[in-house]
């Protein structure tokens, strides 16, 4: 819920903060009115490149369908067929460091329970398709967020290049080989969204598009090219005026004439204040910024975020946060998206009701941009 003063909002929600043992890696989050599917399709793009589309879907309850474990998303995100290797990976993603979570710590978060199952039929009806942004282990970082949003009425896909794994954009020094990286990342979404809009099931008309971390200059230059896009959300990625691939970015504002939602920490990774920023104030459509006070860059994905704060670990990686509200940070991440698609897709409008005690106080500031 939401509580306006002026241009400024404060977001609040209803959160139970203790953390008993986990028996699943949602937290306090709640499912919506559906259960969740998930499958994989593979492709062959014009120049014969494997790609794989991951989907997760609202489903219909099957006795043929089987729930998945975390561990089945290291599987499928990561390719570890070793499961003595499940541990020691799960452990460096977390906190940098392969032996830095306990082996029983570890069977607990990998043996986990998710909300989404194999050969589940999907519901009947149109539902709009939310696509993210190319990111490497975007399939069990963000996997809560997904199955969350597939809960409440959404499709969720995730497309990758299913050969060797591309470099991360601080990998590639020649700036040449930068921008080839990147236009090799908006070709496999263009080719997965064309491929997407013709399943029967989603609603054509309205389609977002969400990133995180370096995944933004893709979603931007995406977005940019496909006229039919109607929303981007960015979760700790998108900036403007700067980008890992391109360095400065060159943006033609014109193009950029869709609402952004831009989630990021108030304190970036190098100790500074992150800046709204000053092009946002030139959005032709309403836009809006969110910025955390208590998260960090980690905080905004399940591995270096959530799961930190649900089994309290000391140790963790040092781009993230863990004091006391990296669940209740993750679970916000989780709540707004929802709240800003159901308010942009499905009509439901801003509830200026104040429940400060749920949450701390200045935890999250949103402003609003640009024109109704």
């Amino acid at each position: 819920m939401f509580y306006k003063t002026s241009n400024w909002l404060l977001i609040l929600f209803f959160f139970v903060v203790p953390v008993a043992a986990q028996s699943s890696l949602w937290g306090n989050l709640k499912a919506g009115q559906y259960r969740v599917g998930l499958n994989v399709r593979s492709y062959r793009d014009s120049n014969n490149r494997p790609i794989e589309i991951f989907l997760w879907f609202p489903a219909e309850n099957s006795k043929k369908s089987k729930p998945l474990t975390f561990a089945d998303y290291y599987r499928l995100s990561e390719k570890v067929t070793d499961e003595s290797r499940l541990t020691q990976t799960l452990a460096e993603d977390v906190t940098g460091d392969k032996n830095g979570i306990d082996k029983q710590t570890a069977g607990k978060i990998l043996n986990s329970a998710m909300k989404a199952s194999w050969n589940a039929p999907i519901s009947r009806g149109r539902f709009p398709l939310i696509l993210w942004s190319s990111r490497h282990a975007t399939v069990i970082a963000q996997s809560v967020l997904s199955e969350f949003l597939a809960s409440h009425g959404y499709v969720v896909a995730f497309a990758r290049y299913a050969g060797p794994a591309l470099p991360y954009p601080f990998q590639i020094r020649e700036p040449e080989k930068k921008l080839e990286a990147l236009d090799t990342h908006v070709r496999d979404l263009e080719f997965a969204l064309a491929n997407l809009r013709r399943a029967a099931t989603l609603d054509a008309e309205k389609i977002a598009l969400i990133s995180w971390s370096y995944g933004g200059e893709a979603a931007i230059r995406l977005q940019t090219r496909q006229p039919d896009i109607d929303l981007v959300f960015g979760l700790s990625s998108i900036r403007f005026d700067r980008g890992p691939y391109q360095g400065r970015l060159t943006l033609d504002l014109q193009k950029l004439n869709v609402p952004y939602i831009l989630f990021w920490e108030t304190i970036g990774v190098n100790g500074q204040a992150e800046p709204i920023p000053e092009i946002l104030r030139d959005f032709p459509r309403s836009s809006y910024y969110l910025s955390f006070k208590e998260l960090r860059h980690g905080n905004f994905n399940v591995l270096e975020g959530f799961i930190p704060g649900l089994f309290r670990l000391k140790k963790i990686v040092s781009w993230s946060k863990n004091d006391g509200f990296a669940q209740i940070g993750y679970e916000t991440v989780c709540h707004a998206t929802l709240f800003y698609l159901d308010y942009f897709f499905k009509g439901k409008k801003l509830n200026p009701l104040t429940i400060q005690q749920n949450l701390p106080s200045n935890f999250v500031d949103i402003k609003n941009f640009g024109k109704k």
